[in-house]
């Protein structure tokens, strides 16, 4: 295909353009079942330096998925989009990563904001993504930003709705509940202490509360033996004439896995499985957002020194020096295709050693509860000996939902 001329001339004003985006014969079609959408059929476009160009038209005409192929998430069936020159399908997705990052703005219908960030965090958080500018240079950066155009950003961080200094005093109450100083003095005012905890921290607290648990209660050995697909995959058999539950691998999974790991596994999944991307898949994007939004049942389980050496670990693989550990772990989580595998690794490797992957583990003692015959509710302590699967049944979702437990209890 003939490379178009940088410049181009505009024949409807009759003038020379500097082309800084260009659109050339350009399709995009999509795979749903059986059945194949064309949704962009030979589009050409191009856009000057400076022009302010709107596009227009009905629902379903391809408005999006221009959009989509100028602004790096996707890439066309045929024909060629190039940004300020490149042609996009000839760039790696870490290129097309750094091409968006430094080349393109995103405005959206809604403000996007990252709930967990502050206004001057939110204005930070791309500076840092670019890199090149020390912490000091960052935040002088966004001082002069908001101080241009305070107004507006007063307006963006509703600082006078509810919502928004409820968010506040939750971060300040987090903070509190996180700094050595309150553990310091915790014996000074113990009642008190307990009573912050519990009123202003333990509602912040997710995935508490009951869970619902299957489970099998037979005789462990002869099951196992009866059974020769089954495994012990974490942990060990409960032993002979003990007490005790081997919790299915798939529930622990499912049901028990701090929830932004459990959503990194599913992307990690889909990418390797179906080939998914994240930029063209909604439902990874969502879970890309849900990750940088809920850093809150992370942030709970760190005392002040896990805290700090999440925040060595974190500024290490993340090549950074931010210090301030809810904007390190909304980084971590702000991943896409080129820096996926990356931020995989080091999730599971220096954030995953510090924190409870599961709320019931291998070691711990749990608490069941089930109605008795006479209708009250009765309840039995019992050890996680381990974790089980069937071979060639991994994915079930009747047996790898299944836990199995000892006759006594």
């Amino acid at each position: 295909m003939k490379e178009p001329h940088p410049h181009h001339f505009d024949a409807s004003i009759g003038t020379t353009m500097d082309v800084i985006v260009s659109a050339d014969n350009v399709t995009r079609d999509y795979d749903l079942g059986k059945v194949r959408v064309h949704a962009l059929r030979g589009v050409t476009l191009y856009v000057g330096r400076g022009e302010f160009l709107s596009v227009a038209g009905p629902s379903g005409s391809g408005k999006t998925t221009l959009l989509n192929l100028i602004g790096c998430v996707d890439t066309p069936t045929s024909g060629a989009v190039r940004i300020d020159g490149r042609d996009t399908r000839a760039l790696s997705e870490r290129e097309l990563t750094k091409l968006r990052l430094h080349k393109i703005g995103f405005i959206f219908q809604s403000f996007n904001l990252i709930s967990v960030l502050s206004l001057q965090q939110n204005v930070e958080f791309p500076l840092l993504l670019q890199g090149g500018l020390t912490r000091a240079e960052r935040r002088k950066r966004v001082e002069e930003l908001l101080a241009a155009e305070v107004s507006q950003a007063r307006r963006v961080a509703d600082e006078g709705a509810t919502d928004a200094a409820e968010r506040e005093r939750r971060r300040a109450d987090l903070e509190r509940a996180r700094s050595e100083e309150f553990w310091a003095e915790f014996g000074r005012d113990p009642l008190g202490s307990l009573e912050f905890l519990e009123n202003r921290i333990a509602p912040l607290s997710v995935g508490g509360g009951y869970i619902p648990l299957r489970y099998v209660a037979t005789d462990l050995g002869a099951f196992a033996e009866a059974f020769d697909g089954l495994r012990v995959v974490a942990g060990t058999p409960v032993p002979p004439g003990v007490r005790g539950i081997l919790l299915g691998k798939r529930y622990a999974e499912m049901s028990l896995k701090l929830r932004a790991a459990r959503r990194l596994d599913e992307i990690k999944e889909a990418r390797d499985r179906d080939h998914a991307r994240i930029a063209s898949d909604e439902r990874l994007q969502q879970m890309v957002r849900e990750n940088q939004a809920s850093i809150q049942e992370i942030l709970l389980q760190l005392d002040p020194g896990a805290a700090r050496e999440a925040v060595a670990r974190l500024g290490r693989g993340l090549r950074t020096d931010e210090s301030d550990l809810a904007r390190l772990l909304v980084l971590l989580f702000t991943t896409d295709d080129g820096n996926f595998e990356e931020r995989y690794r080091l999730f599971y490797s220096e954030l995953a050693p510090l924190v409870r992957l599961y709320s019931a583990q291998v070691g711990d003692t749990i608490t069941l509860e089930a109605p008795g015959r006479s209708g009250y509710t009765r309840s039995v302590n019992v050890k996680v000996y381990g974790m089980v699967e069937f071979k060639g049944l991994e994915r079930s979702d009747i047996a790898g939902m299944t836990s199995l437990m000892d006759l006594a209890t």
